[in-house]
């Protein structure tokens, strides 16, 4: 985005229109007056820093304590986890997608046959 922003101020500092800058380029025509703009305003074509909230380190904190309850009862639901530690079910589910042995063993219970249910129900996940 930033060479077309060049190629947008260049045209324009040649003495073209914004119009003819658009028709030349076949940008849209507020790209090129946003590009204008932010050159009038900020004297360069470079991107603003982006304003957007850091993520927190809450996150680990949460997911050491999801790891706790699981390790503790393997067979409660996600929904119950997150109940117990007043967090959203889908927030509580955001920070473990990508952590192994973090997700409680119900979900895939359903699906299991009485055979593999009857060896596993000694089984408790070891964490890490």
């Amino acid at each position: 985005m930033d060479s077309r922003r060049v190629a947008i101020m260049s045209m324009f500092c040649f003495g073209k229109c914004p119009v003819d800058v658009a028709k030349l380029l076949k940008a849209p025509r507020l790209t090129v007056y946003d590009a204008i703009k932010r050159f009038t305003e900020q004297g360069d074509t470079l991107d603003c820093p982006r304003s957007g909230h850091p993520r927190t380190p809450i996150a680990a904190c949460v997911r050491k304590i999801i790891q706790s309850r699981v390790q503790r009862s393997p067979w409660d639901s996600m929904r119950k986890i997150a109940k117990e530690i007043d967090l959203g079910r889908q927030s509580a589910r955001k920070i473990t997608k990508g952590t192994p042995r973090c997700i409680p063993k119900s979900s895939s219970w359903q699906l299991m046959t009485e055979t593999v249910k009857h060896e596993e129900s000694h089984y408790i996940p070891m964490l890490f």
